[in-house]
């Protein structure tokens, strides 16, 4: 509530509802964004997979490289 009266009393909105109406916009397109990535990421594990399934790897031996 203080911040809605901050911004109302700032001039930035003219009233409460303007500064919650912004605020779900941002909050819409943070989700928006974050799907996208999220969609991205699936995608590329998703390569992986495949990549997995087809032979496309290589074997490493890491034993004593984690142990730091």
């Amino acid at each position: 509530a203080e911040l809605i009266r901050f911004y109302v009393e700032g001039g930035r909105y003219a009233s409460p509802s303007e500064v919650v109406s912004a605020g779900l916009q941002l909050l819409e397109a943070q989700d928006r964004e974050d799907e996208a990535k999220l969609e991205r990421l699936r995608m590329e594990v998703q390569k992986g997979i495949d990549d997995l399934k087809a032979g496309r790897y290589i074997e490493a031996d890491c034993d004593g490289e984690l142990d730091a």
